[in-house]
């Protein structure tokens, strides 16, 4: 991370036009998202084993808080419904708001919200327990920004959870084919764990597969505040 008294107009300029165009694209994805959230759950498929296999990494999610981002039509909702018990709570957050509308249909609960926003502007009103990012990486268009909103929005020593039920060749085909200029590849799970790591992340599990593609880290403040006096001012922050 650069020092904020090291940091040129100019950097900042390039800083700005980049989310700029990030912003742009998110408002791609959302209209691109709306126009499928009728037909989604008809078009794309989760194998509960599968989806099963992939929240076990958490270990016990009982009492805790979860945002499950990139909701989508709410496909882990029932899941995570069962491991944070009553006592838990969900929400639910997706760009999209025909999206949220089709998830706020299907799914009701006293401990279960709905929000439509951009995860990498979002500010949580208290922070998470876990944050999870399931089926929707591709859709990020900074992958170091969801990290940095991870940061900004998890306790200390909160998980964040980035996975795929389908491998990264896979799924960077199907993306590049079904949905251009809303995806993006994803990039080997070793590079995206390396950023996670550079904002403070410890990372837990790994998976790069044929069928399966899987980050889960663990927030620890203290080692970035370490690293951020380590680092030199002069060297890029990705």
């Amino acid at each position: 991370m650069l020092n904020a008294e090291a940091v040129s107009s100019s950097s900042m300029s390039g800083t700005c036009a980049s989310r700029d165009i990030s912003r742009e694209l998110s408002r791609d994805a959302q209209v691109f998202f709306d126009r499928l959230a009728e037909t989604w759950d008809h078009i794309a498929h989760h194998p509960r084993e599968r989806v099963e296999r992939v929240l076990g990494t958490l270990g016990t999610l009982q009492g805790k808080m979860v945002v499950d981002v990139g909701t989508g039509t709410g496909v882990l909702i029932p899941y995570l419904a069962s491991r944070v018990g009553p006592e838990g709570s969900i929400l639910a957050l997706d760009l999209s708001p025909r999206m949220i509308e089709v998830a706020r249909a299907k799914h009701r609960a006293d401990n279960l919200s709905f929000e439509v926003a951009d995860f990498l502007d979002w500010q949580a009103t208290r922070p998470a327990d876990v944050i999870i990012a399931y089926s929707c990486f591709p859709h990020f268009d900074e992958p170091g920004a969801f990290w940095d909103s991870a940061a900004r929005n998890l306790v200390d020593g909160g998980l964040a959870l980035v996975a795929h039920i389908e491998g990264r060749i896979r799924i960077n085909a199907m993306h590049g084919t079904r949905a251009p200029g809303v995806s993006h590849p994803l990039p080997p799970a070793r590079e995206l764990a390396a950023m996670a790591e550079r904002r403070g992340f410890e990372t837990l599990s790994l998976a790069d597969e044929e069928d399966a593609y899987l980050v889960l880290a663990r927030l620890d403040r203290g080692a970035f505040h370490r690293s951020y006096f380590l680092q030199s001012p002069q060297s890029p922050e990705k």
